[in-house]
């Protein structure tokens, strides 16, 4: 898989070569034959867009599971269809909402990486492997403790996200 955070759409060529790539530095000497080609194009913001049928429920990206910043949603997918069934056979109201302080990290994470695209690779790295699995999979999922949040914070490049975070407060 190859991903790019992008204002616009590359040629399928690049994607391809680098996939290529990887493969023959981690595999050299191996044969491969591509089966199927899945591709997407994921929003870095979040949808406002809801429902006018009051028995239609919005998943998915429409629905707001997909992280803006990240674009994970595989766990999401499992949590909020829980909830959502739950809520169903329990006859209660539907509320799927992000959290405010999700939503707002996730605009911060956007304006950085928009803003600053040839230094995301260090921010997703800095991201990934300075702190633990478990604490990057809750913080992914926005099931994080205030605690470990700003730790994970504290791990990023702190000048151009402490910048990215007055021009997402200014511009809101």
């Amino acid at each position: 898989e190859t991903t790019y955070f992008s204002t616009k759409i590359l040629n399928e060529k690049i994607y391809k070569l680098d996939i290529k790539k990887y493969l023959k530095k981690k595999f050299p000497n191996q044969k491969y034959e591509s089966k199927f080609i899945e591709k997407g194009i994921i929003p870095m913001f979040y949808s406002n867009q809801k429902s006018t049928n009051k028995n239609v429920i919005n998943i998915g990206t429409p629905g707001n599971w997909v992280r803006a910043s990240t674009g994970y949603s595989f766990q999401n997918a499992f949590i909020i269809s829980k909830e959502i069934t739950d809520k169903l056979l329990e006859k209660k109201k539907l509320k799927t909402e992000t959290k405010k302080i999700i939503k707002f990290l996730d605009k911060v994470f956007c304006y950085y990486i928009a803003n600053y695209s040839y230094d995301s690779k260090k921010f997703f790295q800095s991201f990934f492997f300075k702190n633990k699995f478990k604490d990057i999979v809750s913080f992914l999922t926005g099931e994080i403790k205030f605690f470990k949040m700003v730790l994970i914070i504290l791990s990023l490049p702190k000048k151009k996200l402490l910048f990215s975070m007055f021009k997402s407060i200014k511009n809101n």
